[in-house]
């Protein structure tokens, strides 16, 4: 080979090498995203998925093959997919990125997956959106858990105003915390909580039992009955 020849010898080299680098990089960022134990999904500007990652197809149970190509809201109760075509995509389109828009997703069995989804845009040098990397927070159990704990409290509370006599809650310092009393104006009112806080420290002194399971309650209840009246 002549020198010329050499010369574009190692720039086809170079070149080869540099190529395989950047694909060598590009398959290492996309199993990193693949792999990050998240729910995360791509949409293209259109709003069709680009990519999702492993989290994203075990927690919706679909396979790789089924999502490429598909718009996200496909994904969606009617009513989130409603939410996504009318406020969020356009807010995400307009402002290049999102937090926290609450999402309900179904699985491929049915299951109803709350999300909080939050987005980044990648743009052209035109500043058009290209994609998107949204990543999924699964708050399901923690909205059940909100759901049933405001149902006991509501059962609670019902309980509560049922009750035909006065009525006090008190926390583990037997300081009140809820009181259900016929007191018409401050003053009344200042002498009814002495009177009460002054009973149920007495009540819970000279019951044992109740003393010592004290420490570890988060409310202790204290019913004052009709005897105890206030004046």
């Amino acid at each position: 080979l002549t020198r010329q020849g050499d010369g574009v010898l190692l720039m086809v080299r170079d070149v080869r090498d540099a190529f395989e680098e950047l694909m060598e990089r590009k398959m290492a960022l996309r199993r990193l995203y693949e792999e990050t134990p998240i729910m995360l999904h791509s949409i293209d500007n259109k709003g069709k998925l680009v990519s999702v990652s492993d989290m994203w197809l075990e927690r919706l149970g679909y396979t790789r093959e089924e999502v490429p190509g598909r718009p996200s809201t496909d994904f969606l109760t009617p009513e989130s997919r409603i939410y996504a075509k009318e406020i969020g995509l356009p807010l995400f389109m307009k402002e290049g990125m999102c937090k926290d828009l609450p999402y309900q997703f179904v699985a491929k069995d049915g299951q109803v997956l709350d999300t909080l989804l939050s987005a980044t845009s990648e743009k052209d040098p035109d500043g058009n959106i290209t994609r998107s990397f949204a990543v999924l927070l699964d708050v399901t159990e923690y909205r059940r858990t909100n759901q049933e704990l405001d149902r006991a409290n509501a059962l609670m509370s019902a309980f509560f105003e049922a009750v035909p006599d006065a009525t006090v809650i008190t926390d583990t310092n037997l300081e009140i915390v809820r009181t259900k009393l016929d007191i018409g104006n401050r003053e009344m009112w200042d002498k009814a909580e002495a009177k009460l806080k002054a009973e149920a420290k007495a009540t819970l002194a000279a019951t044992p039992k109740a003393a010592s399971s004290g420490a570890t309650a988060q409310e202790r209840r204290c019913i004052l009955f009709p005897e105890a009246q206030v004046n």
